[in-house]
């Protein structure tokens, strides 16, 4: 099956890959919207859930964006408002990256998941990978969870999938090792009130096995970086 939005695999920069997810992002929320104004029609339905359940999204050839492969011509109205959603805060991560105070605006991306997750145990694939010219990488792992409460885990596996966490028996989670390069979690506002609070386990203990520092503190996006041990003052 075809991603929604093609992954950019080929280093490119940062500005080059925002415009490219842009333009799939808007290109997704504008049929996403003819789709909703479709589903508005069955409000008066005497089987309104099974009608609006199947209302689609239908991707026309005409301005199809680069990232959008020709063989998705639908797509489920909810993976879609979904997918756009976490694609806004990639577009977000991607513009504050090329700020100075990132400290990452002369890396590039040398790969971006829009629509699909990174894939737990295989090196360095992440929903965001930037790369200096030393090699230095910066790891991101994006999503769009609009509470505080965390009940698929989603923290913890996106910990474990920048290497921060094992991704094994609880025993063995608090490890010596630390994967190199900058690790990263990128959030909604609602859910940085979780990561604000220091109940987890690996971020407790004498000493904690990691910290988190709010680096994008403003806006609907936060940006957290994942750092050994206990944070200095």
């Amino acid at each position: 099956m075809s991603n929604l939005v093609e992954p950019i695999s080929n280093q490119t920069s940062i500005a080059d890959c925002h415009r490219l997810v842009k333009e799939a992002h808007d290109y997704l929320s504008q049929h996403g919207m003819e789709a909703i104004e479709k589903a508005r029609q069955a409000r008066e339905c005497s089987y309104w859930g099974s009608t609006v359940k199947r209302v689609s999204v239908l991707l026309t050839d005409e301005d199809r964006p680069e990232l959008v492969p020709s063989s998705v011509t639908e797509h489920s109205l909810t993976e879609v408002y979904n997918q756009c959603a976490t694609m806004e805060r990639l577009l977000d991560a991607l513009e504050w990256a090329q700020t100075e105070e990132s400290v990452l605006n002369h890396y590039e991306v040398v790969l971006c998941h829009p629509t699909t997750s990174s894939v737990p145990g295989i090196a360095d694939d992440h929903d965001l990978v930037l790369v200096d010219r030393e090699g230095a990488k910066a790891k991101f792992e994006i999503s769009d969870v609009a509470g505080k409460r965390d009940g698929n885990r989603k923290e913890e596996k996106d910990l474990a999938r920048l290497g921060a966490l094992p991704a094994v028996d609880i025993n063995e989670r608090f490890g010596e090792g630390w994967p190199p390069g900058r690790l990263f979690l990128v959030v909604s506002a609602e859910f940085a009130r979780r990561l604000r609070e220091p109940r987890r386990s690996w971020l407790r203990g004498d000493p904690p096995h990691c910290h988190y520092v709010e680096v994008k503190a403003e806006g609907p996006t936060r940006v957290f970086e994942v750092r050994q041990g206990r944070r200095l003052l």
